[in-house]
């Protein structure tokens, strides 16, 4: 189970990929949205410094809604 106490700040963690909604997790929510291979995955790897969004060259590669919790700072963690 997700603890978001758990994660340091500027920490970005894998929640998990689902076919239909996501788990609610009662923290504020950011979502990517957009056309095949227009960079939804670099912009969240660039935006938390990190490379914890695979990428790909390949257009249509991601099928699913993939979550991730980041810790912003001391007070604030997000779901994108």
């Amino acid at each position: 189970e997700f603890d978001p106490e758990d994660l340091r700040v500027g920490e970005v963690k894998f929640l998990g990929s689902f076919d239909t909604e996501p788990p609610v997790l009662g923290l504020p929510e950011v979502a990517f949205v957009g056309r095949s291979n227009i960079g939804k995955s670099s912009l969240l790897n660039s935006l938390t410094s990190s490379k914890e969004a695979v990428t790909s060259k390949t257009p249509g590669r991601t099928r699913r809604c993939n979550l991730f919790a980041v810790r912003e700072s001391a007070s604030k963690v997000l779901c994108m």
